[in-house]
């Protein structure tokens, strides 16, 4: 899978898109993608670090707040 694609169905297009990946994804999307759960620690920290310097993307806070529902539902 290429990255572009891995990112479309990990948050989908920008801000309205990872809003609603917030509500909607699964543990077993993110496992079917691949994803662990220090993969979605490192993407959580870029997002977060992009979000606080204002050099992301208006997507990379609820980025990193998805991030961080992924890392619960791996734990789990």
């Amino acid at each position: 899978m290429k990255l572009r694609e891995f990112g479309l169905r990990l948050w989908g297009r920008g801000e309205s898109g990872a809003r609603m990946r917030l509500s909607s994804i699964t543990r077993e999307e993110l496992l079917q993608l691949g994803l662990n759960q220090q993969k979605a620690e490192v993407l959580r920290d870029f997002y977060q670090r992009k979000a606080v310097q204002g050099l992301g993307l208006p997507a990379s806070p609820i980025r990193a707040q998805l991030m961080e529902k992924c890392i619960a539902l791996l734990g789990s």
